[in-house]
């Protein structure tokens, strides 16, 4: 779903990258792009059932708003987080950690 959105959404050639890094107690998933981001008022609600960022890019684009939602569920049910900021270059980062081990 994360990697979907970044081609849906990201410009046309845009990049993707991912990552992964391991600490501790946690592994961490790291997906970046290079596309024209999230405004800052939309942050917080992209993982909201039914949301969706009202610009013209999104407009482009057919979907009713669950696809991050459901990514959240899946994350969540693996008792992991998963959140997104804005690049400071350009495009968005978002971050998915979850536990190593699940009791």
């Amino acid at each position: 779903i994360i990697i979907k959105n970044s081609i849906l959404y990201g410009k046309t050639s845009g990049n993707i990258w991912i990552s992964s890094k391991e600490e501790q107690n946690k592994i961490q998933i790291i997906f970046s792009d290079d596309g024209a981001g999230v405004p800052e008022e939309s942050i917080r609600k992209i993982y909201d059932k039914f949301y969706r960022v009202d610009n013209s890019i999104t407009y482009k684009v057919s979907g009713v708003g669950v696809g991050l939602f459901i990514a959240k569920r899946i994350v969540q049910l693996h008792k992991g987080e998963i959140h997104s900021n804005n690049n400071l270059e350009k495009g968005l980062i978002t971050y998915i950690n979850l536990p190593k081990q699940v009791n």
